[in-house]
């Protein structure tokens, strides 16, 4: 079990900001300090799952000097991808779509065709090779 050191600042608005200094960053929540500290907790035990995962892109890194952020044109080779800079790959297993802004709804999503995709949180199945509209 770990012991997680989080620091709640009040905002003038009635919202805390929630910092966790093993996160980069601050994480801004409304009025319920428990569902705050409950967010960040998952977020830190999110953080140590990979961890594993990351020493190993670290070390493919430092062995073949492949990065650990990777445009998805790495994974498939298309003329399209090369202009694609709103989708990312962690290592080869984690597509990542960042959102930008705070009213972002829905999002188009490219799944390269070289692999099936699993959404982490729902566990829905996405075949790669297509485009899709996903719910964020």
């Amino acid at each position: 079990m770990y012991t997680y050191k989080i620091h709640l600042h009040k905002e003038t608005e009635g919202g805390f900001t929630v910092s966790v200094p093993a996160l980069p960053g601050c994480i801004t929540y409304g009025e319920d300090v428990d569902e705050a500290i409950s967010m960040a907790k998952e977020a830190i035990e999110l953080r140590y799952k990979l961890l594993p995962y990351n020493y190993n892109l670290a070390f493919e890194n430092h062995q073949k000097g492949t990065p650990l952020m990777r445009p998805i044109f790495f994974e498939e080779k298309d003329e399209k991808l090369m202009t694609n800079s709103t989708t990312y790959l962690w290592g080869k297993d984690f597509l990542i779509s960042p959102i930008l802004k705070d009213s972002v709804k829905i999002k188009e999503i490219y799944f390269p065709k070289t692999a099936n995709w699993v959404n982490f949180y729902s566990d829905e199945k996405v075949e790669g090779g297509q485009t899709k509209t996903v719910k964020v």
